[in-house]
Formats: structure tokens, C-alpha cells, sequence
């Protein structure tokens, strides 16, 4: 079972890339218990801000942009720009095509669906065995649902965000979930937190390719910026690249 900061990172990706849900009973939802306690306000907000904008449509273009991305071995993955690995499907320790095709499914089938990661895993096991092959580990499938789900969404978002009036939202903004840096015993890698509020126009080149998840089981976000705020842009490039805690990035 996946521990409890986990399990939010999987309601809240869930609850709002599916679309399997009513704002308001989710909202209503937080307000009790220990466990909805500890979602942070960062992600509230977040839900509240979609709330303003058609989640089906989030759905529906993540649900494309993840059916069009191309099955392709690890060895070429990582030979990819930064820019086409986005447009690939791979997994690590797996080299067979089609076994890839058939996780890249099974994959597609729970984003639609809105399964559980523990129906996933039971799914992706029952691939494997029909092939003969050895079973990837827990937390390895954990990591794929995680990390794909996750990108799903993001991208879904991203578009959506990147149709906001310039005028409103002119700029965009690196952000964490903000719980803290793990050499402080927190869950959010250094590396990301030293990104935390990097802050570019909406138009640069940059959100290109800087663009999350930067890793696996990465939890950062791009968040639009209301001209109200104030803010300028950081004024200088992230030094990223082929970085730890940035595979996805080259």
C-alpha cells in the first residue's frame, strides 16, 4: 500500500486528470478527517482554480495526448531531446515492444477508467505472466502509474492554462507541493525545491521543455500567474539539464 502523502499525491491527480468527481463534494470531502487534513493548501487551491474551467475538457485532451505517445525502449528513450521524449512511452527494465504496447493499454484503460493503483498492478502482473516473464516489482508499477498519470495531467493542464488571456496570466511559475526539502526530512527532492517559484513569461521557450514532471513520482507543477500578483520574470535559465532529480529532462 502506498503511504499516506502517496495516497493524496494519488487522489489529487485522480480526482481531477479523471474527472470523477463534483468540485464541491470534493471540496466539502477535505474538511474531514485526519487524512484530508494533510492535503496541503497549495492543492486546494488548485482544485478551486479548475473549478472555473471544463475538467472534461483536462480529460479529454490528456486522454489524446497519452494515446499519442509512441512506444520506444529505454536505449532510445534516453538518446531523445528533451522535447520528444515527451511524445514517447517507455519503461525502465523493460525492453520488449510489446510488452511495452501492452503496459502503454493497460495504462490508457486505467487513466480512463479511474482504477486504483492496486487493480493496476494486478493488471500489468497478469501481462507478464501471460508472456512468461518475471514480474516487475511493486514499487516499480507504482512509479509507472504514478509518473504517467501524473504527466497525463499535466499536460491535459498545461494546454488549458496555456489558453488563459496573456493579458490575466502573463507569466508562469515553477511550484512544489511544499513539503518540505529531503535533506530537512521532507518529501520534496532539493534539486525541485531550488526550482520553487522560477518564474518566465508565458511565452518563453523555456516551458518547452521545462515541464513536469521532471522525474519520477515528481509532484511539481507549472501554475499560471495572475497579473494581479505582482511578480517579475526570475530572469535567468535553470541550470537542469541531464541534472539528477531532472530525467526527464536532457
Amino acid at each position: 500500500m502506498p503511504d499516506q502523502a502517496d495516497a493524496i499525491y494519488i487522489v489529487l491527480v485522480l480526482s481531477q486528470l479523471i474527472g470523477r468527481y463534483e468540485i464541491q463534494k470534493q471540496i466539502d470531502a477535505k474538511r474531514r478527517g485526519k487524512f484530508v487534513e494533510k492535503i496541503h493548501e497549495f492543492s486546494l487551491r488548485e482544485i478551486e482554480f479548475f473549478a472555473e474551467y471544463d475538467l472534461p475538457d483536462i480529460l479529454d485532451r490528456a486522454l489524446n495526448w497519452f494515446r499519442s505517445k509512441g512506444v520506444i525502449d529505454k536505449l532510445r528513450f534516453i538518446k531523445l531531446a528533451a522535447e520528444e521524449r515527451w511524445k514517447s512511452f517507455t519503461v525502465a527494465r523493460v525492453g520488449d515492444e510489446t510488452i511495452l504496447e501492452k503496459i502503454k493499454e493497460k495504462t490508457t484503460e486505467a487513466l480512463e477508467s479511474g482504477i486504483g493503483i492496486d487493480e493496476f498492478r494486478g493488471d500489468i502482473d497478469k501481462v507478464f505472466d501471460a508472456v512468461g516473464v518475471s514480474r516487475l516489482n511493486p514499487f516499480h508499477l507504482d512509479t509507472v502509474f504514478l509518473t504517467n498519470t501524473f504527466s497525463g495531467y499535466g499536460e491535459g493542464r498545461k494546454q488549458v492554462i496555456d489558453e488563459l488571456s496573456e493579458d490575466e496570466f502573463p507569466l508562469r511559475q515553477v511550484s512544489t507541493v511544499g513539503d518540505g526539502r529531503e535533506s530537512e526530512g521532507g518529501r520534496v527532492r532539493d534539486a525541485h525545491a531550488d526550482l520553487h517559484e522560477f518564474t518566465a513569461p508565458k511565452d518563453d521557450p523555456i516551458w518547452n521543455w521545462l515541464r513536469t514532471p521532471f522525474s519520477y513520482r515528481c509532484r511539481c507543477m507549472i501554475v499560471p500567474v495572475h497579473v494581479s500578483e505582482g511578480l517579475s520574470p526570475s530572469g535567468y535559465i535553470p541550470d537542469v539539464r541531464g541534472k539528477r532529480g531532472f530525467d526527464f529532462l536532457n
